[in-house]
């Protein structure tokens, strides 16, 4: 499927979005995978060592900065809580 505007509209809006796409550099296309447990807007996505990814931080959709943090497992495209930053951001 090809990335669609409708998918994730534009990120400056006020849209908090708990949804999440796979990009393949390959076919140059998106897909949907496994939605996040909280919405995130302008967080912080970290590729693993393990292959995993540690989404962080960013603003929930109260429109504040948030501490949660969670982990994504390409493989079975999930996402799992995992410790809370000391400081949200």
């Amino acid at each position: 499927m090809r990335y669609k505007e409708d998918i994730h509209k534009n990120i400056w809006t006020t849209q908090y979005l708990n949804s999440a796409c796979l990009y393949d550099p390959t076919s140059g296309m998106f897909s949907v995978t496994g939605n996040m447990n909280v919405p995130h807007r302008l967080h912080s996505a970290i590729a693993l060592q393990n292959g995993t990814v540690l989404i962080a931080g960013g603003a929930t959709g109260a429109g504040s900065n948030t501490e949660y943090s969670e982990i994504f497992n390409p493989v079975t495209g999930t996402f799992a809580y995992t410790g809370n930053m000391n400081t949200p951001g």
